[in-house]
Formats: C-alpha cells, sequence, structure tokens
C-alpha cells in the first residue's frame, strides 16, 4: 500500500493476499466512513466474520488472527478476501 492510504484501512493479509470487490461494490458502493469502521466494522463485523468461518470448521482460529482475513478495506473501500473465499470451497469440498 502507499503512504496517501485512508485513514481507516487495513493490512492486507499476507497468508490470503487475493481481494476483490465483486460482492462488495453491490454492498458498500461508497468508502466507509471512518465512525463505521471503528464503531462497527473493525471491531464487531469483520471479527463476527472470521468466527463464522472458525465455527464452521473451514479455518482454525490461527489462521483467522490477521484483521483483513475475511474482508478489508483499502483506499476506504469494502474488498471481500478472495483467497479466503476460494480455501473455504476448497475445504468444504465445494469445487
Amino acid at each position: 500500500m502507499t503512504e496517501k492510504a485512508w485513514i481507516i484501512d487495513t493490512e492486507p493479509s499476507k497468508r490470503f493476499p487475493v481481494f476483490t470487490r465483486l460482492n462488495a461494490a453491490d454492498v458498500m458502493p461508497e468508502p466507509i466512513t471512518p465512525l463505521g469502521a471503528s464503531m462497527c466494522w473493525k471491531p464487531m463485523v469483520l471479527p463476527g466474520w472470521a468466527s463464522g468461518y472458525v465455527q464452521d470448521a473451514c479455518f482454525t482460529a490461527d489462521e483467522m488472527v490477521e484483521e483483513s482475513a475475511v474482508a478489508g478495506f483499502l483506499y476506504g473501500y469494502l474488498y471481500i478476501n478472495q483467497s479466503s473465499v476460494r480455501v473455504l470451497g476448497i475445504r468444504k469440498g465445494m469445487t
């Protein structure tokens, strides 16, 4: 990432490096506000999403420790972590 990132951006996952705006562009077409990110998305939605992957037995808790393991904010926009979605499909036998 460059130094001109938005203030709420998450660091891209090193383990799961591929991100997409595919469905995220429909759900959140505009950049997220700092208040929305700090009060809702970062402390609750992203960890809850990762917890769902763990409870579904697709990932271990150790695999979901990075803030952007399931999704992240890049330049203010929501991006879905396509790498983790792909791994989920493989581990669930959906491919």
